[in-house]
């Protein structure tokens, strides 16, 4: 009888509050519970996530990157942490994990090595050269999204019959009925890092058309980044002051989203965003720019709203519409949103992914041996 691999290490380029950690950490948290020995290594300095690792019994470790000037050193530490505590399967996710964790992972042996490709975009032409160079040293690329991996595959990143989707996970909440809110202070709510890719520059100005024909709807956005001073300055400009709220980073994002009346994701470019992941659990009706997987999740059919990536007009008028449903309508909406997740991205749904596919390339390699 084939050894079924119970030995994981994951590896991350950084251990902080972003979409790709909180996979690594949900995956991490139910491989534990099915009896694997789980180990999370992150190139850079740990900064969150740390004490629920510890909690579910995995093992945290830093690699020390601090720059391209140590490097080496942060190799041969990942080389020296792998042949200490050999793990029989090596995930990587994140594009510097990738590529150095599938070359570090054959040198030493590790029998099973997968990457994962988390966005259609993750950098330039060089970032794409590197993966795919680097692409054949791993047994697959999981990718997030049907959607996702074929433009991989356009971009010649990814071959067709080398990739793997595994949706992301995220843990349904309480469905909330809308149909008792008070149509007349809407609240609409944004999650992501401020940084160009989440687009909410564009999400401002189309606020500010949406706000001009409702003076009562507000736009509370979650997250950090570098552009935060430049959307201050662009709150001021547009006269949004009283409406618009820079929230920072937040770890109570359901309860933010409980509050809400609709979700908004005004990405430039995506994977499979669990921002809206986690509107639809907790039953938002939503509005997002038609970018990665997020058709993949739910289209017009069902009453969210999908509009070309960078058009304001287009975004302001979806959300105009939005707030326009009927109560009913709306909480139907949530229903169907939340009855999606259940079914298709709740954590152990998703894990017996991951397991299932873990185990068939782990017991492929053995039987090539």
């Amino acid at each position: 009888m084939l050894k079924r691999p119970r030995r994981i290490t994951v590896l991350l380029s950084k251990l902080r509050l972003g979409g790709a950690e909180t996979q690594a950490v949900r995956l991490v948290e139910q491989l534990a519970e099915r009896g694997w020995e789980c180990r999370v290594l992150s190139l850079l300095p740990v900064e969150d996530y740390a004490e629920d690792l510890a909690a579910a019994g995995a093992s945290v470790g830093c690699l020390g990157l601090r720059g391209f000037t140590n490097l080496p050193v942060a190799l041969f530490n990942l080389a020296k942490d792998l042949k200490r505590y050999p793990p029989d399967v090596l995930l990587t996710l994140t594009f510097h994990a990738n590529v150095f964790g599938k070359i570090v992972g054959r040198v030493v042996g590790v029998p099973t090595v997968v990457a994962s490709i988390r966005s259609e975009i993750f950098g330039g032409f060089g970032r794409d050269l590197l993966e795919k160079w680097t692409e054949p040293l791993a047994d697959c690329t999981v990718v997030n999204s049907q959607i996702v991996g074929g433009k991989l595959v356009d971009r010649g990143i990814l071959k067709p019959d080398r990739f793997v989707v595994v949706p992301n996970a995220v843990v349904s909440q309480e469905v909330l009925n809308r149909t008792a809110r008070d149509r007349e202070d809407l609240v609409w709510l944004n999650v992501g890092r401020l940084v160009v890719a989440k687009g909410q520059k564009i999400l401002l100005e189309a606020f500010s058309s949406v706000h001009r024909v409702n003076p009562n709807a507000r736009l509370l956005i979650a997250g950090d980044g570098a552009l935060a001073p430049d959307l201050t300055e662009a709150i001021s400009a547009l006269g949004l002051q009283e409406s618009v709220t820079l929230l920072g980073n937040r770890w109570d994002v359901p309860e933010l989203m409980a509050k809400a009346d609709f979700y908004v994701s005004s990405s430039l470019w995506e994977g499979m965003p669990n921002a809206v992941l986690e509107a639809m659990a907790t039953g938002l009706p939503f509005v997002a720019t038609d970018v990665g997987g997020i058709r993949e999740l739910l289209s017009d059919q069902a009453g969210n709203r999908l509009v070309p990536a960078g058009n304001r007009q287009a975004l302001a008028e979806a959300m105009l519409s939005m707030m326009q449903q009927p109560g009913e309508e709306l909480h139907a909406m949530s229903s169907e949103n939340h009855a999606f997740i259940r079914a298709h991205h709740e954590p152990v749904v998703v894990t017996d992914h991951w397991e299932g596919l873990f185990v068939k390339l782990f017991d492929s390699r053995k039987k090539a041996q």
